[in-house]
């Protein structure tokens, strides 16, 4: 079995700068997850025990609110001269008992003291006389026949607490029978403390435990007195609790129990009997702590790839820097030079280490490297625009030489309007050609040049030749070499027409425009002359001219041309015959974009 650290040696200097990241990066995360699941554990704990202590607070806190609710049974038994006046009521006149109920309305309102958390009310035989208006003493007569009045009154119980449901009212109360302090079975009056249940629900409110606990207080009898923290529709966490558990002593401590999917928590106050029951939701503390993990293990992981992404450029800079520097060597080692991407770009010598030292001395190689290549780039375009150059003196001379003795027979046959006309289209056929200097036209210029060829050479070989010359405006400002159409349109007319069979004397050269192969334009110059088929055409452009002098001219004259627009475009072949239409001769010249040198020729 091979070693895997030899293995290891091998890769590349990024391969093990990875693989070392990886394993460090790989153990972090191991380790984070080993500590996020122990401070889960942890957090659903701590979490349990704020439920405790919150169950604890508002079990003091309720127990608390009902000792004040006892005291207020203090402020009418202990006061003799209250019950004295409640117990002589029934007997007084109304004048007297109205009497009565005014010096009993000040205890009222101090047993309310201005407390939103409860509404205090004092049931009264009145005797004859009506009932307070502000129900603060209504007639005991009025609610003798209700079902929680007959419960209140029933048996020897003092004071007694009653849910909503059991009085068919919005809020649970704390009944209290006032009896004669003489005849302790005279039924004397009645004491009613409505409490608020948005105050029950402020004391039962987990203070740190609200997002998953559930508190509510219950009657013995199972019906709902108040509820607060996490909302359920109908709890019956207790649903399964005997009479005893309820109701008895043992009701008195506190009892835990858990369903699977919650802990369930209860205790009975002592002075109402109501059960007050604490429920955690497993599944909600669960995603509480979840939550708060996951933040935690994100903040510590992010703490970590931020130390790791601060010193990477430490780490890094070395193997970076070692390895950017073998790409280049590698782009000059696969001869990646091109005239346009000459050399690599310089590498930085930013430390005066050995690889800076490496790295400054390749640089001098590259530099030395431009030098030569950009002396034989500017070379090459010297002589591709000398060679150019010389095709264009070639064809210059030529046609002044026909166009000379043309005139001079026009002179001889005493034609002075034909001699005018041709000296002028030839005064302005060179003013074209000089074009201030450059060996570039737009296609525009071209075909004005072409214009005053035709017309010279019609006025020179007497015939009636037409020109029919349709572009599209788009292709008008294409460049091309100078005098790149002017050898084209004077093969079509020499070799075309006037060498045609056709002896009426009548045909036309056409030039046009064409949509060519991806998006191109392509120029078209054709002419009824029919002269060219594909082997013929194939044969002017072989390595060896035709044997005959003629075609030897012909095939001189379009090989000038072609071998121009290979130069100007940087292609190996541009022209082509288009022979679809047997009757016509069409070269078609598509006019791409100049290759690099095309400013330069």
């Amino acid at each position: 079995m091979k070693n895997p650290f030899r293995r290891l040696s091998a890769c590349s200097i990024r391969t093990k700068y990875i693989i070392a990241m990886s394993v460090l990066l790989l153990t972090f995360v191991v380790s984070f997850l080993f500590v996020g699941g122990y401070f889960s554990r942890v957090a659903f704990d701590n979490a349990m025990q704020s439920a405790e202590a919150d169950m604890q607070l508002s079990y003091t806190e309720l127990d608390r609110f009902e000792k004040r609710m006892l005291r207020l049974n203090t402020l009418v038994q202990s006061n003799n001269d209250a019950l004295e006046l409640m117990e002589a009521m029934p007997t007084l006149s109304a004048p007297a008992a109205q009497a009565a109920m005014s010096t009993l309305m000040p205890l009222v309102y101090l047993m309310s003291d201005g407390s939103d958390d409860y509404f205090s009310r004092l049931y009264v035989d009145t005797g004859g006389a009506h009932g307070d208006s502000t129900s603060r003493l209504p007639r005991m007569q009025d609610v003798r026949d209700t079902p929680w009045f007959q419960s209140a009154m029933s048996g020897w119980g003092w004071h007694r607490f009653y849910s909503a449901q059991a009085l068919g009212a919005d809020d649970p109360a704390l009944l209290t029978p006032i009896r004669s302090t003489e005849m302790r079975t005279t039924l004397i009056g009645l004491l009613r403390v409505d409490i608020r249940t948005s105050a029950l629900e402020r004391l039962l409110l987990p203070v740190r435990s609200g997002e998953y606990v559930t508190a509510y207080l219950e009657s013995p009898e199972g019906e709902l007195i108040a509820m607060s923290g996490v909302p359920v529709d109908a709890p019956d966490y207790l649903s399964g609790l005997t009479t005893s558990q309820r109701t008895g002593f043992a009701a008195n401590d506190l009892h835990t129990f858990q369903t699977g999917v919650t802990t369930v928590s209860h205790r009975r106050l002592p002075g109402s009997g109501w059960l007050l029951c604490f429920v955690v939701h497993h599944d909600i503390l669960s995603r509480i702590t979840l939550r708060s993990t996951a933040f935690i293990l994100w903040i510590g992981l992010l703490l970590i790839l931020t130390g790791m992404l601060c010193a990477l450029p430490i780490i890094w800079s070395t193997s970076t820097r070692i390895r950017l520097f073998h790409a280049h060597v590698q782009r000059y080692a696969e001869g990646a030079l091109t005239a346009s991407e000459i050399t690599p770009d310089r590498f930085p010598p930013d430390h005066p280490d050995e690889l800076g030292e490496l790295i400054r001395v390749h640089n001098a190689m590259l530099d030395r490297i431009d030098a030569l290549i950009r002396q034989q780039t500017q070379h090459e375009s010297e002589l591709r625009r000398l060679e150019i150059f010389a095709m264009q003196a070639q064809v210059k001379p030529h046609f002044l030489y026909n166009t000379l003795e043309a005139i001079n027979w026009m002179a001889r046959f005493n034609q002075p309007e034909k001699v005018e006309r041709t000296v002028q289209n030839l005064t302005k056929f060179y003013r074209l050609c000089l074009s201030n200097g450059s060996d570039v036209l737009p296609l525009e210029t071209e075909l004005e040049i072409v214009r005053r060829y035709f017309a010279i050479a019609n006025a020179r070989y007497q015939s009636a030749y037409t020109l029919d010359i349709d572009t599209v405006p788009r292709a008008m400002s294409c460049m091309l070499p100078k005098l790149t159409l002017q050898p084209l349109v004077e093969n079509a007319l020499i070799h075309g027409l006037l060498e045609s069979d056709n002896d009426s004397g009548s045909g036309a050269i056409r030039i046009y425009t064409r949509a060519g192969e991806d998006g191109l334009i392509e120029l078209c110059i054709a002419d009824t002359g029919a002269h060219f088929t594909q082997a013929r055409w194939d044969s002017l452009f072989s390595s060896s001219p035709p044997a005959d002098s003629m075609d030897g001219a012909e095939s001189y004259g379009l090989r000038n041309v072609e071998r121009r627009l290979c130069l100007f475009y940087n292609r190996d072949a541009v022209l082509r015959l288009d022979t679809g239409d047997p009757t016509l001769t069409v070269i078609v010249l598509p006019l791409y974009a100049p290759g690099p040198h095309a400013a330069s020729v």
